[in-house]
């Protein structure tokens, strides 16, 4: 937990009004990334941007979009979320 205070507030407000100004210049953008991970960013869960940047750190937000960006599509197209969901409907029937 020590390395999600790495990235000051500003840093992430920063990468997070990227990341929407990038999605308001997308025509499809559910094509490439899934409606919950982008609404995880609309709604303002620094968290789930801190997750990336742990990951994957960065000291120029244009990277961090970039990797952020990235790592979203690879969730994608391996459909993480439905797997997570899968998972714990699985879980639950044990």
């Amino acid at each position: 937990m020590e390395n999600f205070k790495y990235f000051s507030d500003n840093f992430v407000n920063e990468v997070k009004q990227s990341l929407l100004d990038q999605f308001e210049k997308e025509e499809a953008i559910f094509e490439n990334y899934e409606r919950e991970d982008v609404e995880q960013i609309k709604n303002g869960n620094l968290w789930f941007i801190r997750r990336f940047l742990v990951e994957k750190p960065s000291t120029t937000t244009m990277v961090a979009v970039k990797k952020i960006e990235d790592a979203m599509k690879w969730r994608k197209t391996f459909g993480v979320n439905q797997l997570l969901v899968c998972l714990l409907f699985m879980i639950k029937l044990l």
